[in-house]
């Protein structure tokens, strides 16, 4: 059952939830919801106990099932891992980026801001800075360590002028 949801499968989910006694397991959800199976996540939630892990979000959201996304926080409790934010982040959409800020059940980290800044995504690196505060340290130093790779000098600058490195 669980690699037939993960296939998006739903007639050959149902039947085998019908007909055998094995069950599924959390990466059923997890696998649909990853592949933008959003009847097979729905069924799966309406009709068996098992659920998903927080990779159900993350996964949704990195492929940019953004339906799915917003089922699992309306309908699960589980929510996402700060992974979520990161996939917003990295893709450069800022809409779901405040999204996750705002409304989603999502943790932030540091790593946000990296992809944000890694993928040249300014704005989003600016508003992460601006409402999600780390250690210093955590920031400037993995940052700036990865400003080369992408020639994003006037944001280090920025960076610098905002966030000071100890010492």
């Amino acid at each position: 059952m669980d690699v037939g949801a993960a296939k998006g499968y739903s007639e050959i989910v149902q039947a085998l939830s019908t007909n055998r006694t094995e069950g599924c397991t959390t990466p059923a959800m997890d696998g649909a919801a990853q592949i933008g199976h959003l009847d097979v996540v729905e069924w799966l939630h309406a009709n068996r106990s098992e659920g998903c892990t927080t990779s159900a979000m993350d996964e949704a959201a990195s492929n940019r099932f953004w339906d799915v996304v917003d089922w699992l926080a309306q309908n699960r409790s589980e929510g996402g891992t700060a992974a979520t934010m990161a996939a917003c982040a990295s893709q450069g959409d800022i809409e779901r980026v405040y999204w996750c800020h705002y409304i989603g059940p999502t943790p932030c980290d540091v790593t946000a801001s990296q992809c944000a800044v890694l993928n040249s995504h300014d704005k989003i690196a600016w508003f992460l800075h601006q409402f999600r505060q780390w250690n210093p340290c955590d920031v400037f130093h993995t940052l700036t360590e990865r400003f080369d790779l992408n020639r994003r000098w006037e944001f280090a600058e920025w960076l610098y002028s905002h966030v000071k490195s100890p010492g």
